[in-house]
């Protein structure tokens, strides 16, 4: 049986996230990465970091209408109004 104990990553270039190349087949289901495995590739991405309005989100990013929050108010209202009274 594979041994569990965590090991150090090996030093791949910053793009390469454990498990990121190719196909999951031959990923090892025995390996368990903790977070200090991808502490360097989220410090990367942070550096990189870009932030957005929500109305741009919802405009650029997901391609609706500038009304579409006017007009699924009430829609809107009774998702937040059932989920602020769901215990």
């Amino acid at each position: 049986m594979p041994s569990t104990t965590p090991t150090k990553p090996p030093s791949l270039p910053i793009h390469s996230t454990p498990h990121s190349q190719g196909s999951g087949s031959h990923c090892s289901y025995h390996s368990r990465n903790l977070q200090e495995h991808y502490k360097p590739y989220l410090k990367e991405d942070l550096k990189h970091r870009r932030t957005i309005t929500f109305d741009a989100f919802l405009n650029d990013i997901l391609h609706l209408s500038t009304d579409w929050i006017e007009r699924n108010a009430s829609w809107i209202r009774e998702i937040v109004d059932t989920n602020l009274s769901s215990p």
